[in-house]
């Protein structure tokens, strides 16, 4: 009985093995055509990971200039709003960075940054003619409301200085012919410093 068992066993193993390998090319097959759609469904991924990275991107950008737009710190003349977005002390340079926008809300104007005063808490005035306008000396033609960057640098500040108590910047300006310069005030600034 147990001969017959381990017979009638042994008889059952031999066709499920012969007939098991009857299969592989069809195996075979299946695999690689599960090769193939895994190495398509990377590229896909790939793709979307780029995608995601460059939306991340966008994203950044526009949150940025949303908070650019978005300022608090803001002052007008002459139809030109100005708007103050950071105020950064480098500590090893006592250099001060002042970084804004501007935007004309009335008619068609060129416009060149002149020079800055800012003044500290305990009165001592600094003077600077580093400026730019949108990354420029010189904007000939400040189209109406496109939002344009502007930066100030001012140096030898005492590196700590918690505050700029003022910062008159004045800009030379011409409507047309006509030269019409701006002159802008902000109190109270504070500066991070880094």
């Amino acid at each position: 009985m147990k001969k017959m068992n381990l017979l009638t066993y042994i008889l059952i193993l031999s066709t499920t093995i012969v007939l098991g390998q009857t299969n592989c090319v069809e195996l075979e097959a299946d695999n690689a055509s599960l090769k193939s759609e895994l190495i398509t469904k990377d590229g896909i991924i790939t793709t979307q990971n780029v995608t995601i990275d460059q939306q991340k991107k966008e994203i950044l950008y526009y949150k940025e200039t949303l908070a650019l737009i978005n300022s608090k710190i803001t002052t007008e003349n002459k139809e030109v709003t100005f708007k103050i977005n950071s105020v950064t002390g480098n500590s090893d340079t006592g250099t001060v960075m002042i970084e804004g926008i501007l935007i004309n809300n009335g008619v068609l104007r060129s416009i060149q940054g002149h020079k800055a005063n800012a003044f500290d808490p305990k009165g001592n005035g600094i003077m600077s003619y580093k400026m730019t306008v949108g990354n420029e000396t010189r904007i000939a033609k400040l189209l109406k409301d496109i939002p344009t960057k502007f930066t100030v640098e001012l140096n030898e500040i005492v590196s700590g200085t918690p505050i700029i108590t003022a910062l008159v910047i004045d800009f030379y300006s011409n409507v047309g012919y006509k030269k019409d310069a701006l002159n802008i005030v902000f109190k109270n600034l504070n500066v991070h410093w880094e």
